[in-house]
């Protein structure tokens, strides 16, 4: 993960023979999740490798655990 600027994070994530980078922007009511670039996984004409799909799935989750134990301290 870097901070490209106040509320934007770049993250990569690259496992064997795949690997995509995106970028998280965030406020403190939401937060959305952009592809900026991919190898090898059959990105185009609006479609990728499902396994990005379950990367980004994971990341989702992640992030709602997070805030939810967040608002719990």
């Amino acid at each position: 993960m870097e901070e490209l600027e106040p509320l934007v994070i770049l993250i990569s994530k690259s496992h064997t023979k795949h690997g995509a980078t995106s970028t998280v922007r965030y406020d403190r009511n939401s937060f959305s999740i952009e592809l900026r670039g991919s190898h090898n996984f059959k990105e185009g004409e609006g479609r990728i490798h499902k396994l990005y799909n379950q990367w980004i799935r994971d990341l989702e989750r992640g992030i709602h655990r997070e805030l939810s134990l967040a608002a719990d301290r």
